[in-house]
């Protein structure tokens, strides 16, 4: 299925040689003309605003945390027994929680009067995540006894998520101010997000249809297919983001996929660790946070790891674009004139901007 959704994209590109010309030519004019939007604007000193910029960010992301952390606490249960700190309806609110911080951290910064990046929010988010689970871990490794619940290491954690997610939205404020042209539409971030998703159900899908021949063939040449679709599946996202406008290169894709699963990964390992914590010494809400942060963190990463690398590479093309001066030099030569007539001449170089 993923081979097919690739092909199909791939097919959408132009193949005859003129068109592939023509984009060149036009790319190469774009390049070397004197646009306005391609004006780089480097900030002056301390940003305007920078500070109520953060402040509103990080209020509203910690709102948005918070939110479904209590809702999980209340959805769990009291007792005693092994595990009960796994309650179906507090774990997956706990999971949906950096999300909704994501929700809340951009509305506070753009009613701060920042310029509005979800995309930065989910990617300071991802780091956000990875910071605080780790802060948890080490915490979970040190302070062994659960006796009493240790909220304040959860409500510490959380709040460094958020930090890191209102200095990724302050961050890509200023870029866009120094260079407004780096911008990019939520949606196609949206779309290469979907059309990613639906190339791994897909595969998995496929995948599952391949196990389903029987043993030996088919439990032998699922994972084979798998770990080859997963091979191509960067080239869907990329086409997408191509074909609606984006300048990301194809390498910017693989790097953000191979980083995306890292990350993705390790958010598994947490999830996994503190489900054996969970087994070990009952209820925590270092546990529930552990697993929900760490379930969030391999979905978010997976799916938005790569997209979001591609926007990275955009915005960085579009400023090396920016930087080939559009110097357009030619030597020239004026005549001087004397009373007796002609007396001489000046060559020189000259040029415009």
């Amino acid at each position: 299925m993923s081979l097919v959704i690739v092909l199909t994209l791939l097919a959408q590109s132009p193949s005859r040689d003129d068109d592939w010309a023509k984009e060149r030519e036009e790319a190469i004019a774009e390049a070397f003309s004197p646009a306005e939007r391609f004006v780089i604007t480097p900030p002056a000193g301390w940003a305007e605003g920078a500070t109520k910029r953060f402040v509103g960010a990080f209020v509203g992301g910690l709102v948005g945390m918070a939110a479904p952390g209590l809702a999980a606490v209340a959805l769990t249960p009291p007792c005693a027994s092994f595990g009960c700190g796994f309650n179906f309806g507090a774990t997956l609110t706990t999971g949906l929680a950096p999300m909704v911080s994501v929700v809340g951290a951009t509305l506070g910064f753009t009613l701060m009067g920042g310029r509005m990046c979800a995309g930065a929010a989910i990617g300071g988010m991802i780091g956000g995540l990875a910071a605080g689970l780790a802060l948890l871990f080490v915490h979970r490794l040190i302070v062994v006894d659960s006796n009493q619940p240790q909220w304040g290491a959860v409500i510490a954690a959380g709040a460094l998520a958020v930090a890191i997610e209102a200095i990724a939205l302050e961050s890509r404020h200023d870029a866009l101010e120094e260079a407004g042209f780096i911008e990019a539409p939520t949606s196609r971030l949206a779309f290469t997000s979907l059309g990613l998703v639906g190339t791994l159900a897909g595969i998995a899908l496929a995948s599952a249809g391949v196990a389903l021949i029987g043993y030996p063939t088919g439990v032998t040449l699922a994972p084979i297919f798998a770990v080859l679709a997963l091979a191509a599946a960067p080239l869907v996202p990329w086409r997408i983001h191509r074909n609606m406008g984006g300048e990301g290169t194809l390498g910017a894709a693989y790097v953000g996929w191979i980083a995306s699963l890292a990350v993705a990964g390790a958010g598994a390992l947490a999830a996994t660790v503190s489900s054996s914590f969970a087994l070990s010494f009952g209820t925590d809400p270092r546990t529930v946070a552990m697993f929900g942060g760490g379930i969030s963190l391999a979905v978010i990463a997976t799916a938005l790891g790569t997209p979001l690398m591609l926007e990275w590479s955009h915005g960085n093309a579009r400023r090396e674009r920016a930087r080939v001066a559009p110097l357009k030099a030619q030597l020239a030569m004026s005549p001087l004139t004397g009373p007796q007539g002609l007396a001489g001449g000046v060559v020189g170089l000259s040029g415009t901007f």
